[in-house]
């Protein structure tokens, strides 16, 4: 065989496997099968944030403060300096709201807004 033969052969190698390697690569079968993966990944990765979302959201306390407005300055600085040092989910977050003329009905009406529950101090 003469190198001009050889070259051809080879020439003709490359054409068709050049042509069957596009005609499977950018087949719509080996697209989804490389694709494939990433479909459970993807889902785990949305419904896990959307999760740790609901979970913050669910053991995150929240607390209603009736306080005067000095009181208040006070308690927000004091939470401020401690948020830093504990992290800032180790602190409920706070709702400052100054005190109504009516305690009960002020206490009943936050309770309602944030379907929490009353304790109260004996």
């Amino acid at each position: 065989m003469s190198l001009s033969a050889s070259r051809r052969v080879w020439r003709a190698a490359l054409v068709i496997a050049r042509r069957d390697y596009v005609a499977s690569v950018w087949s719509r079968t080996f697209l989804l099968f490389l694709i494939g993966p990433l479909l459970p990944i993807a889902a785990g990765l949305f419904f896990g944030s959307v999760g740790t979302s609901v979970d913050r959201q669910a053991t995150h306390p929240r607390v209603a403060v009736i306080a005067t407005p000095e009181e208040a300055r006070l308690i927000g600085a004091a939470w401020h300096a401690l948020r830093p040092r504990l992290g800032s989910d180790a602190l409920p977050d706070l709702m400052m709201r100054p005190p109504a003329a009516d305690a009960v009905a002020q206490t009943r009406a936050l309770l309602t807004r944030g379907g929490g529950r009353a304790h109260h101090q004996v």
